[in-house]
């Protein structure tokens, strides 16, 4: 009887160090160039394009090397049939997987419908769902109204809802204008209500301005006054340069913010977890528990403190495709974020039944965001810091003894001073 008990832990044990190390290699899988990320083979850059014209339609399929027409991961699609009326304009997009059925795209929707104005300019895009019904994507609206200026730029964009009303997006606002310089690029972006006025969003800021230099473009947000925007971060604005992008002040100097390096480099991100994990592996209950004391802090500072205001929903933002799961790098950090607090908990504790205390904490954490009205209850964030608690819990589960007799072992070799 207790051979068959030792066994089926060792085949437990080596169960879930597997899927330790997938998880571990999908995470650093995340992180290197796209040609280089797993499965390439399957991602746009690297399939066949294959086109097809009627009269009015014109077809693209993704097609593998064997000819067979294949999903492209980075895409979430494998066919787009684009049909068009008598003058050339494209009045609509259908998306579709390798089956021939409806493809859902992370926007939330597989289709849309595109129209025009006699001067042949797009001036309506409604988002559709496999059945060619308006759906409200992601965004918070299911279809977008342009206006245009006399030099033929966008100049203002509206939000309406499925039934043709006009409905705040997910940023609180019912529309933006654009504004543009001498050189026809645009210089400023308004968030404006139904009647055309200056309306702050979510983020707290009316108007975004942007100035070009040689290697870049400064972003500063100002409120609807004019005045210059605190955000979330407690900065005004950015500095983008060489894909970069670095906080600002209102007088334009650099800040550093660390939520925000944080969210932006999901390198650190594994670094620091790593670290950590280490730390914890190899720490005492004392220092254990002053770890926990901080890092509770810390993820109070990165889930609930200066928070931009929320939209008073429950959302649901997880791919259904693995692929676009882990390169979602707020996916993957939100889950790196809560497995040293699942490692900790493991190391004071020692029992599995702790595994229901990360996810407690995460419920915890996205109920004070809806009800503080600071986010919205994402289901993602619960269910990606809850697996991040029970990652962390596995991890110490079956690291912490072998870390604790290498460090031993370390320790016995080393002279005694």
């Amino acid at each position: 009887m207790n051979h068959s008990h030792t066994l089926l832990n060792r085949i437990w044990n080596v169960f879930l160090f597997i899927l330790l190390v997938i998880f571990m290699l999908l995470s650093m899988n995340s992180i290197l160039p796209l040609k280089w990320q797993f499965p390439s083979w399957r991602l746009s850059p690297h399939l066949t394009v294959k086109t097809e014209k009627t009269a009015d339609c014109i077809r693209t399929d993704y097609v593998n090397s064997k000819g067979v027409i294949t999903i492209a991961l980075d895409k979430n699609y494998a066919s787009v049939v684009k049909t068009y009326d008598k003058d050339g304009n494209c009045i609509l997009e259908e998306y579709f997987d390798d089956h021939g059925r409806p493809a859902m795209l992370p926007a939330g929707y597989s289709a849309l419908r595109k129209e025009y104005n006699s001067d042949g300019q797009w001036i309506s895009t409604t988002y559709l769902d496999g059945s060619l019904n308006p759906v409200v994507i992601n965004r918070g609206y299911a279809s977008v109204h342009r206006t245009y200026t006399k030099n033929n730029k966008i100049e203002t964009e509206m939000y309406f809802d499925a039934g043709g009303l006009p409905t705040l997006d997910i940023n609180k606002i019912f529309g933006v204008r654009h504004d543009y310089n001498e050189d026809g690029r645009e210089s400023a972006v308004i968030n404006i209500d139904t009647a055309g006025n200056a309306m702050d969003n979510s983020s707290h800021y009316a108007i975004s301005k942007t100035t070009y230099t040689s290697d870049g473009k400064i972003v500063m947000y100002y409120n609807k006054d004019g005045t210059p925007a605190k955000l979330s971060y407690g900065h005004s604005g950015y500095i983008y340069k060489k894909g970069k992008s670095i906080c600002i002040d209102q007088n334009g100097h650099k800040m550093y913010v660390l939520r925000h390096f944080l969210y932006h480099s999901m390198l650190a991100v594994l670094i620091i977890g790593i670290l950590l994990l280490l730390l914890i592996l190899l720490s005492e209950r004392p220092t254990a528990c002053i770890l926990l004391f901080l890092y509770l802090a810390f993820i109070a500072y990165m889930t609930i403190m200066d928070r931009e205001t929320g939209i008073g929903a429950v959302t649901w933002n997880i791919p259904l495709n693995y692929y676009l799961f882990f390169i979602n790098r707020s996916i993957l950090a939100n889950i790196w974020l809560f497995i040293p607090f699942g490692a900790i908990l493991y190391k004071l504790s020692h029992i599995w039944e702790i595994i229901a205390f990360p996810i407690l904490l995460s419920l915890l954490i996205e109920t004070s965001q809806l009800v503080l009205d600071i986010g919205a209850f994402e289901l993602s964030d619960l269910i990606t810091n809850s697996l991040g608690g029970i990652i962390g819990v596995i991890i110490c589960y079956l690291l912490e003894p072998i870390a604790k007799r290498i460090w031993d072992s370390i320790k016995k070799r080393s002279p005694v001073v």
